[in-house]
C-alpha cells in the first residue's frame, strides 16, 4: 500500500470517527514496514487533512462552484487529502496528487465520481483558492479549521487577539520535546547537534531537530519524550511544596511521564499507578521497566479507587478532557468539541477530584492537571471542587500553546481546608 492509499484510508476512518489516523498509520506501519519518506509523507498528508477538514471544505466547494456538496464519505476523503496536498504541501507536484488520487478514485469509488474528481483537481492550476479573512466566528471558523463552538468559548475565555495566536499555534506541526531528567550528566545521548536544549534551568527541555533520530532517543533514560508543558507544569506544582509527599497515587497514570517527574521529584515516596485500561497499563508498565521504578499498579476507574481515606500523601489527577491545548497533534480531537461533551467530560472531572479528597492525607495535596485551555474544564472546575469537596488552592496556572512549541495546559494544587462542609446543593446537582 502506498502511501497517499494509507493516507486515504486513515482520513476516511478518522472523518466517520471510526478509529484514529495514529491508529490506522501504526496498524499500516507494522503490516507493511514503509520506507520513512512514505510513512512521513502519509502521516502528513492524513493528519493534515484531518485538521484542515473545514477549510478543505470551503475550498471543495470554490473549486466544483457549488455552494454544497454532497459527497460520500470516501469521496469526501479523497477531494480532501488531493486538496490538503495542494494548498498545504508545496513541495508536492500537482500532476502527481492528479494521477494518484485519480486512480485511487477508480479504485474506491463509483466511475461518475472518478470524472468528477479528475476535472475538479485539474482545475486547480488555474483556480485560486482563497480563505475568508475576517475576524467573526465563523469566518476565524473556516480560515483556522476549528469548530465555531471552540473559537466562541475560546475568544469568551481569552479574547480575540489571544484567541487568534492559540489557533495559529494549535495549526503548527507539534514539535518533539524531551525532558532532561534531574542529576543527569549530558552524556553522548543528550549532548548531540539534533538535541537542541530550549530550556536550561529545572525542568530542563531539549528539542529534537531531526525526526529520524527519534527511535535512538526514545531509548535513552536521561530523557523522558514529551512536551514541555506537563513537565512546567507538574515542576511549578511542586514548588513551595510545604513537606516532600512520601506516598504519591497517580490516578490516571498512564503513559508514566507525570509517575516519573514525580519520583525524580520525591525520589524517596512509595508510587502507587492507576488507570482505567489493560491497554494503558500496558504502556504504563512498559515505562517502569525502562525507567527502573518500583511502583503498585492497579486496573480500574480512577473514581472507585478502592483505599482507606487519607491514604496518600499526593495525589496526582491528569484528567480526561477535551485535549483543546493539544489540538495539533490529536487532530480529530478538534471535531469532537461540543457542549455535551464538555459537560460529560465535567462529570468525570468532578468524581475523579471527590474521590481524590476522600483519598489525600489531612496535610496533603490533590494536583489536576489537564491537557486543556478551556476555563470550563480548568479554573472554573476547581472552583466547583473547592466548594464542593472543602479545599482550597494553594497555586494554579494554564499555559496556552505558542509558536514555539509549547502545549496547552492547566495544572492546579489543592489542599484539604480546615472546613471539610460540602455545600449539598451544588453536591446534588452534580449528580442531576
Amino acid at each position: 500500500m502506498k502511501a497517499r492509499e494509507a493516507a486515504f484510508k486513515a482520513v476516511h476512518s478518522a472523518l466517520s470517527q471510526k478509529s484514529f489516523v495514529a491508529d490506522m498509520l501504526d496498524e499500516w506501519e507494522r503490516a507493511e514496514h514503509p520506507n520513512g519518506q512514505d510513512l512521513r509523507l502519509a502521516w502528513e498528508i492524513a493528519s493534515g487533512t484531518v485538521r484542515m477538514a473545514l477549510a478543505l471544505e470551503h475550498f471543495a466547494k470554490q473549486c466544483a462552484g457549488r455552494s454544497k456538496l454532497n459527497l460520500k464519505p470516501k469521496e469526501r476523503a479523497l477531494l480532501y487529502t488531493a486538496l490538503y496536498q495542494h494548498a498545504f504541501m508545496s513541495r508536492v507536484p500537482l500532476y502527481a496528487i492528479v494521477d494518484e488520487t485519480v486512480a485511487l478514485t477508480k479504485r474506491f469509488c463509483h466511475s461518475s465520481f472518478a470524472g468528477f474528481l479528475n476535472a475538479v483537481l485539474r482545475k486547480l492550476s488555474q483556480t485560486s483558492l482563497s480563505l475568508p479573512q475576517g475576524d467573526s466566528v465563523d469566518e476565524l471558523s473556516v480560515r483556522t479549521s476549528f469548530p465555531p463552538y471552540f473559537v466562541k468559548t475560546l475568544i469568551a475565555d481569552y479574547g480575540l487577539e489571544a484567541s487568534k495566536k492559540i489557533l495559529e499555534a494549535e495549526n503548527l506541526a507539534p514539535a518533539i520535546m524531551a525532558r532532561i531528567r534531574p542529576r543527569t550528566h549530558l552524556s553522548a545521548s543528550i549532548n548531540t547537534p539534533y538535541l537542541q536544549i530550549v530550556q536550561e534551568h529545572e525542568p530542563r527541555i531539549a528539542r529534537l531537530t531531526e525526526n529520524d533520530r527519534l527511535p535512538e532517543l526514545a531509548r535513552s533514560q536521561d530523557l523522558y519524550l514529551q512536551n514541555a508543558t506537563p513537565a512546567q507544569l507538574v515542576w511549578n506544582l511542586a514548588k513551595d511544596l510545604k513537606k516532600p509527599p512520601e506516598s504519591i497515587l497517580d490516578l490516571c497514570a498512564s503513559p508514566g511521564g507525570k509517575l516519573l517527574a514525580l519520583h525524580d521529584l520525591f525520589p524517596q515516596a512509595s508510587l502507587t499507578a492507576n488507570d482505567v485500561s489493560e491497554d494503558k497499563l500496558r504502556r504504563l508498565k512498559e515505562n517502569c521497566s525502562k525507567y527502573g521504578l518500583e511502583a503498585a499498579i492497579y486496573c480500574g476507574k480512577g473514581e472507585d479507587f478502592k483505599a482507606a481515606p487519607g491514604s496518600f500523601d499526593l495525589i496526582v489527577l491528569d484528567v480526561p478532557c477535551s485535549n483543546s491545548g493539544v489540538l495539533n497533534k490529536r487532530p480529530e480531537a478538534r471535531w469532537r468539541l461540543s457542549e455535551e461533551q464538555l459537560k460529560q467530560l465535567e462529570e468525570t472531572q468532578l468524581r475523579l477530584l471527590e474521590r481524590a479528597s476522600q483519598l489525600v492525607a489531612p496535610e496533603g495535596e490533590v494536583w489536576y492537571l489537564t491537557c486543556s485551555i478551556l476555563k470550563q474544564e480548568n479554573e472554573a472546575i476547581v472552583t466547583r471542587a473547592c466548594k464542593l469537596y472543602g479545599c482550597r488552592t494553594r497555586t494554579q496556572m494554564t499555559l496556552l500553546p505558542d509558536q514555539s512549541g509549547w502545549e496547552g495546559g492547566f495544572g492546579a494544587a489543592l489542599f484539604r481546608s480546615n472546613s471539610m462542609d460540602v455545600h449539598k446543593s451544588d453536591r446534588y446537582l452534580l449528580r442531576q
